[in-house]
């Protein structure tokens, strides 16, 4: 009796814990932009003069008895006029979780001097059934001429 109480234990214990893994990957060597249009990157755009930042991002979710979501998103500078890259002071871009497990969690990349900067995260989520996808609220800001220029989009599983 006393041995199976002790399973029980045990058992009820690994049940309770959610095992919750984030692990920042790199990004795709092939930009997120280059590989889907701007639609499906949910790609947003906010222009200053004679720069623009553009701010998107894309999320999937899979797994049956383990959930995975990998988010991946990215700011990046151009110039206005022909859209080529362009260096800026500052560039940031961050994500966070909108609901799940994960809620209000923050991922982020700060660059300087750079033309993009780019975030790939996986969440993995094992032994709790009712992990969920999550939408994700993206945040670029880029720093130009002592301003700093902010651009904001929502990336949702389902928009993929």
């Amino acid at each position: 009796m006393r041995g199976a109480r002790a399973l029980a234990v045990l058992l009820l214990l690994s049940l309770s814990v959610a095992c919750v893994e984030r692990e920042r990957l790199e990004p795709d060597p092939k930009p997120l932009w280059e590989r889907m249009n701007a639609e499906r990157g949910n790609a947003r755009n906010r222009s200053f003069v004679h720069w623009t930042l553009e701010v998107g991002g894309h999320t999937e979710c899979s797994g049956d008895r383990f959930f995975e979501q990998t988010t991946e998103v990215y700011a990046r500078a151009r110039r206005s006029a022909d859209l080529e890259p362009v260096r800026v002071a500052g560039l940031s871009i961050w994500f966070e979780y909108k609901n799940g497990l994960m809620a209000r969690a923050r991922a982020q990349e700060d660059g300087s001097d750079v033309d993009q900067v780019r975030l790939r995260e996986v969440l993995k989520v094992g032994l709790n059934p009712g992990a969920e996808c999550s939408c994700v609220g993206v945040t670029g800001v880029m720093k130009v001429m002592k301003r700093t220029i902010v651009q904001n989009t929502l990336v949702c599983p389902e928009d993929a």
